[in-house]
């Protein structure tokens, strides 16, 4: 018999927890539920305590082999019959009327794709409010999650159009899907705090930490891509991975196309001081690198330049990262972690930008450079380096633009490129 709402609950060694997650499920105002308990293999006796519990809304699966949260969470979505899926944790608890009010939300909303809430701490019972609106929620996302997972109520039906959680995104899948579904439509977010959200040591965010924040940083980027080219002006450059490289500059790219897109100078002003921010902290410190580093910094401001959201004089503008990163490069290029890519592209950026300008007198200093880093990079290929697929198209842009032609040559014959 089908009901109108799905609560999956994934589980792995909650049994501390548990009964009182499940507790505040059944303890709800709203009753046409059934509630979905995928226990991922836990050795700490949790499937006993889910299975004392009779009730006949309960569905419980338990997986032979730890298999992680949104693999999980994928698993109990393909078993829900509810037109909507309630996401919920087993370390957290539903208030009493949580169900109720987002059912009638989504009922009385039927543009509104999914719903989330505000939150009470646990243990200390802090208010966190949500961040409400459709607009304020995609201008706060393009920084980082702004929802607790476990108050977010999705139809069922866009949820399995999305195809569920993307479970590459092993500790920040939550964050992905997020992303996905205020891409598809409008999400929106409760003031009224309609889950207790705990704070302990074996939760995912403290004890993966560190890959948690890996995937989400890859998530913001993909994010912020897909955020300016949705709402950039007919004459914007698309934008691509190296102009947001740093979350800080994709931001401020961001928040310029959504000032024009929208009218509203505040968020105008909020980019202003993300850059602000960013020339307050320039030093040799700084990774000579694409991903948070001083390559992407040059190539988001190249790409601000270039959509004239920023004026100035380049060589002004650059003149100390230039003196950071060609003071390096030198002592950097025989790194095994030296980002080839990044250092092509922004060349090439700088080249092409010169060329556009008509200073071809100011070119020298980024083709000498250049000229160095494919003889060292002729110097790796001759001791068997391999070169993957964007380095490859940036030597394939240079020798299309006739720099560096006997050298780009060499470079794509030596990797099969005629």
């Amino acid at each position: 018999m089908a009901v109108l709402v799905s609560v999956i609950m994934p589980v792995y060694n909650m049994a501390k927890f548990i009964e009182s997650a499940i507790n505040s499920i059944f303890q709800q105002s709203f009753s046409d539920f059934e509630l979905i308990v995928i226990d991922d293999a836990s050795e700490d006796g949790t499937d006993a305590v889910v299975q004392s519990y009779k009730d006949r809304q309960i569905i419980f699966e338990r997986n032979s082999c730890n298999v992680g949260n949104y693999v999980s969470r994928n698993r109990g979505m393909q078993l829900a019959q509810g037109k909507y899926i309630a996401v919920m944790d087993a370390d957290d608890i539903a208030m009493p009327d949580r169900l109720e009010k987002q059912v009638a939300y989504l009922e009385e909303h039927s543009g509104v794709l999914a719903v989330g809430s505000g939150c009470i701490s646990l243990p200390g019972g802090v208010l966190r409010n949500g961040v409400s609106s459709y607009q304020e929620i995609q201008l706060a996302l393009l920084n980082n999650n702004c929802f607790v997972h476990s108050s977010l109520m999705i139809r069922r039906e866009i949820l399995l159009n999305l195809n569920g959680y993307n479970e590459r995104y092993y500790y920040s899948a939550d964050y992905d899907l997020v992303c996905r579904l205020v891409a598809a439509g409008k999400v929106e977010c409760l003031a009224d705090p309609l889950v207790g959200y705990r704070y302990h040591p074996f939760q995912i965010s403290v004890l993966h930490k560190e890959k948690q924040q890996f995937f989400a940083d890859e998530i913001r980027q993909k994010y912020q891509m897909d955020f300016i080219n949705r709402y950039k002006r007919v004459n914007q450059s698309l934008v691509g991975r190296a102009e947001v490289a740093v979350p800080s500059i994709g931001q401020a790219i961001a928040y310029y196309t959504y000032a024009l897109y929208s009218g509203d100078v505040r968020y105008e002003q909020k980019a202003d001081e993300l850059l602000d921010q960013v020339f307050s902290v320039l030093s040799a410190v700084i990774p000579a690198r694409l991903d948070c580093g001083l390559l992407g910094i040059t190539c988001g401001l190249i790409y601000l330049l270039q959509n004239s959201f920023i004026k100035g004089n380049e060589d002004v503008i650059f003149e100390e990262i230039d003196g950071l990163l060609f003071g390096e490069l030198c002592f950097l290029v025989d790194r095994e972690d030296f980002d080839w890519y990044g250092w092509l592209y922004y060349l090439r950026l700088r080249i092409s930008r010169r060329c556009l300008l008509r200073q071809e007198a100011q070119k020298g200093i980024f083709c000498k450079n250049l000229d160095f880093l494919l003889d060292c990079l002729i110097s790796k290929i001759e001791k068997g380096q391999a070169l993957d697929r964007e380095v490859l198209f940036e030597i394939e842009q240079f020798h299309q633009s006739n720099t560096c032609k006997e050298k780009t040559a060499y470079i794509l014959a030596a990797n099969g490129k005629e």
